[in-house]
């Protein structure tokens, strides 16, 4: 098994610690079949079971291989409905509570439960700690006008749902979070699109938030608020509404939702599937040749916890053999890829550079220097870098224009009322060049405007 050494950054024979006592069944057969499954389908996957002595002689009659799992006795179970203090005082010695510690700990890459989303979400935030902003991020947010809550982000569930064969995109959230504000929506926007690059492996994600409606004026208060927040981020690819119709159909890599809803939209899709699979006679036959392989619900279990910092894996509670099995892989896959700590990396990076530059057309002359830490490091060893630091110099002309910069494909958009040629010349320029030359063209205009009189 894996100590805190071993949590490397990538993660060769991940070790994932299961709650053995979740979900809806008392049974603890699925557990053992999907343990046997999982296995299987991940040869490099090793276990810290916890659960009942039932579970422990249930294993050991399947003679699965002993060297591949560790037990241990947990026999507390937590009620689904447990209020979240009772959670932390009266469920210490819970297999859940437990799993969640080996986390901690670094004795498991990542853990996985069954049980209630309230207990498991408490249990996590309140064990590993929720991610944080940088401070260049935070203070861009509240120049956006976004409330910072102390830098933290909030966790929500994200899993992959199917957008045609062999093609996913992600859902988020999924029921962490049943009221929501506007600055939630947006912290969930920027989690899923850093998880979209790691784990879909997508250089650019496509961000829609989930409404009644594409038009502007649709939806509640809190999405129209939400899409204000996030279409003043360049950094994000903000493609605006998305459409309930339109969730599968790849339409978006990334859909931003309350947790409310989507844990509705989710249910009600899954619900629709096991019509297809309930049907009986010759409708059953039909049914399964009307619905695609990739459609089967049970493939996609496992909704990973984002923002806290450690790998926490929710499955459904009332998930079959394959389903958990999934989820346990899917633990292992998010462990493998070291996903949490990359989530931070990406919360640290400067990746929202090109939004300081689009919030500097808000800013007064004394204050418009792009608010980003890295601005002024920024390496002078390469093009990349130059055109960078040029970008950010650019910050410094926020009073009369604005050149908005593309962290993704390193464009430059003029949006202000600057010529062509002047922003041909920040972009040749650089360094302390670039500086002095916006400083100036950001104090004229003003003693202009202000002695022209």
């Amino acid at each position: 098994m894996a100590g805190k050494d071993d949590l490397g950054s990538t993660v060769e024979n991940p070790v994932v610690a299961l709650d053995g006592t979740g979900g809806d069944s008392k049974d603890t057969r699925p557990v053992v079949d999907a343990v046997r499954f999982a296995m299987t389908m991940d040869p490099s996957l090793n276990l810290i079971i916890f659960g009942s002595s039932q579970l422990k002689n249930d294993l050991e009659r399947a003679q699965i291989n002993s060297g591949r799992y560790e037990f241990r006795l947990a026999q507390q179970a937590i009620p689904q409905d447990e209020h979240p203090r009772s959670v932390l005082r009266n469920f210490t010695n819970s297999a859940m509570f437990r799993a969640v510690q080996c986390v901690k700990n670094g004795e498991a890459h990542s853990m996985l439960s069954g049980g209630g989303t309230g207990p498991l979400v408490t249990i996590a935030r309140h064990l590993l700690g929720v991610q944080k902003l940088s401070p260049s991020q935070a203070k861009l947010k509240q120049r956006i006008g976004i409330p910072v809550r102390d830098g933290q982000v909030r966790p929500c569930f994200a899993a992959r749902i199917p957008a045609g064969p062999g093609r996913f995109a992600l859902m988020l959230d999924l029921g962490a979070n049943a009221n929501c504000q506007a600055a939630d929506l947006f912290d969930f926007a920027c989690l899923g699109s850093a998880f979209a690059s790691i784990a879909l492996e997508i250089d650019s994600p496509r961000v829609a938030l989930l409404n009644v409606g594409t038009e502007q004026d649709k939806g509640s208060v809190m999405v129209r608020q939400a899409r204000s927040y996030l279409e003043q981020v360049r950094s994000l690819q903000f493609t605006g509404y998305i459409e309930p119709n339109r969730i599968f159909r790849d339409d978006a890599d990334v859909i931003v939702t309350d947790g409310f809803t989507g844990n509705i939209a989710l249910k009600a899709a899954e619900g629709v599937a096991d019509l297809y699979a309930s049907s009986t006679g010759v409708k059953k036959i039909f049914g399964k040749m009307a619905r695609p392989d990739w459609l089967l619900p049970w493939q996609y279990n496992g909704s990973v916890l984002l923002g806290v910092n450690g790998l926490v894996i929710k499955s459904h509670a009332s998930a079959g053999k394959e389903a958990l099995a999934v989820a346990v892989v899917e633990a292992a896959r998010a462990a493998g890829k070291s996903l949490s700590v990359r989530m931070q990396q990406h919360l640290n990076s400067a990746r929202w550079c090109g939004a300081c530059i689009r919030s500097a057309w808000s800013l007064s002359a004394s204050s418009s220097a792009c608010s980003c830490s890295d601005w002024r490091s920024a390496s002078a060893a390469g093009p990349d870098a130059a055109q960078h630091r040029a970008a950010m110099s650019a910050a410094w002309c926020g009073a009369v224009g604005l050149w908005g910069w593309n962290g993704w494909s390193g464009d430059v958009v003029i949006q202000g009322g600057h010529s062509l040629l002047q922003g041909a010349w920040v972009w040749a320029l650089s360094g302390a060049g670039a500086e002095i030359f916006c400083l100036i063209s950001t104090i004229i205009p003003i003693l202009l405007a202000k002695y022209a009189i």
